[in-house]
């Protein structure tokens, strides 16, 4: 989604622990991609706020008050990228080294599964995380954002190595599905896009993990 200078791109996971995940996340996936960039960007909080409150309606009335997911979002424009999330999946500029642009909203140590923050589960106000940061001097800056699954399943460096020496973003999700494929215990989605200096254009690769 986004206007022709901005591309928006975004991954949800549905929150695990509780029934209802899926739903949550194909709420979320669905009100995101029809959204205004433009608007989305300026108010974050406020639209995963309705986004969340859509997601709490539906869980009560399915019976399955408690589902919600989490959700990362990569604004990508001719110049900067924005990272907008809440929960704990995760955007990434991928150079040396590996920098996350998301925060986790995550209990520390062994419950580090257990989300403090996401859309829908619960009824407090959302607050976006949001951060801006301008394309790496070089001729391709690569993003990625991907779930949870992916990144508790690879170290950082795994992450690195594997999204970057790739030639194209669809060979970077391969390689990083067939790598996590044999080393995480829960399923994945995975975005990788390319940005080129001003008028270079932009790609992008996907995958998922069922």
């Amino acid at each position: 989604m986004g206007p022709a200078d901005r591309l928006v791109l975004g991954v949800v996971d549905g929150m695990g622990g509780h029934q209802g995940g899926a739903r949550a996340a194909a709420i979320a996936a669905t009100e995101l991609a029809a959204a205004d960039p433009v608007d989305l960007l300026a108010r974050p909080s406020e639209a995963f706020q309705e986004v969340s409150a859509l997601i709490l309606r539906a869980g009560a009335a399915w019976g399955t008050p408690q589902m919600g997911c989490a959700v990362a979002l990569l604004a990508l424009g001719p110049d900067q990228a924005v990272s907008l999330n809440i929960g704990d999946c995760r955007a990434y500029r991928v150079g040396e080294p590996l920098e996350r642009l998301s925060f986790d909203d995550r209990l520390p140590g062994p419950l580090t599964h257990v989300l403090t923050q996401c859309l829908g589960g619960t009824s407090r106000p959302a607050d976006a995380h949001k951060r801006r940061v301008d394309h790496l001097d070089q001729p391709v800056t690569r993003y990625l954002i991907c779930s949870d699954g992916l990144y508790d399943g690879l170290n950082p460096g795994q992450l690195r190595q594997t999204a970057g020496r790739a030639k194209t973003p669809a060979e970077a999700v391969q390689r990083l599905s067939a790598l996590a494929g044999t080393r995480s215990q829960d399923n994945f989605s995975i975005l990788v896009a390319d940005v080129r200096p001003a008028g270079g254009g932009r790609e992008a690769g996907q995958g998922q993990d069922a």
